[in-house]
């Protein structure tokens, strides 16, 4: 989990992990960030029990996944992942690289680090990384999430959840591994 972009300030003291797939050209995906998540982050990343940590997975048929994943990435070489992030969920309009720019404008992040890290071929590989691990662990579609308890910095037992499912399911499964 050490590589991924995580969320929560208490994130080393969770007792239990969230692994999400994503692709921030999916309307599913746009939908657990905006109703599920919220819920998620106030009553357990906030207060320590759940680390949630972000991994890409660009649907080939979402012309700008992939280089809104790079995007994203390439924000948070400067700590701004989940600012990123955000901004490429809510935002409407076409993806590509003049709006990442404008968002890394209104990040406050330095333009040109930015810009070239959008280049940058290993942006690409980290992205095709992530996607063929999802792969390789059974994701075909997003969001796809695995729950599982932490141990030495690892999932275990992981429960595999499969699309945008409401609050009360994330909240059945992680209550079940925090006992």
């Amino acid at each position: 989990l050490d590589d991924d972009f995580k969320l929560g300030e208490h994130r080393n003291t969770a007792k239990v992990a969230i692994i999400e797939f994503s692709d921030f050209e999916c309307p599913f995906c746009k939908r657990h960030i905006s109703r599920t998540l919220p819920k998620i982050k106030k009553n357990y990343i906030d207060t320590g029990k759940v680390q949630y940590v972000m991994r890409d997975f660009p649907l080939d048929f979402h012309r700008n996944a992939k280089s809104a994943a790079i995007a994203a990435n390439c924000a948070g070489e400067q700590n701004a992942y989940w600012q990123m992030h955000d901004k490429l969920f809510t935002t409407k309009g076409a993806k590509g690289k003049p709006l990442y720019r404008q968002m890394a404008k209104q990040l406050l992040l330095d333009e040109s680090q930015f810009i070239a890290c959008l280049d940058d071929p290993a942006q690409a590989k980290e992205v095709e990384a992530d996607l063929a691990y999802g792969q390789s662990v059974g994701v075909s579609g997003t969001p796809a999430f695995f729950i599982g308890k932490l141990k030495d910095g690892n999932i275990v037992n992981a429960q595999f959840i499969s699309g945008a499912q409401s609050y009360a399911k994330f909240s059945q499964v992680i209550d079940s591994l925090l006992q």
